[in-house]
């Protein structure tokens, strides 16, 4: 067992290959299976860049401001803040893959 931060996880089944943004949260290895178990997880399709960057600038401008945040505030923020990166990532891969093909 193995702790997940927020990121991007490509699902490979039968030559296909799916994209997701997840976290945190946690993957089991066992053999030839995966087992994610995370708070979030969105399909690269489902990813509305214009939200997730509001919420990498909102996360952004409460961390700076916030040095009397309790220690459970802050980690929630860094995790918004995590996520919304991977999400801004995904898309723009997703969009550079698209215009490849």
């Amino acid at each position: 067992m193995t702790m997940l931060d927020a990121g991007e996880l490509s699902l490979t089944h039968d030559g296909a290959t799916e994209f997701l943004v997840v976290g945190p949260g946690f993957a089991e290895i066992t053999g030839d299976r995966v087992c994610v178990l995370a708070e979030h997880a969105i399909d690269e399709d489902q990813i509305d860049p214009g939200y997730a960057e509001e919420a990498r600038l909102r996360a952004e401008q409460a961390l700076q401001g916030g040095s009397k945040m309790p220690p459970e505030e802050v980690q929630q923020l860094e995790a918004l803040l995590k996520f919304s990166v991977a999400e801004l990532a995904t898309s723009h891969r997703g969009r550079r893959y698209l215009r490849r093909r």
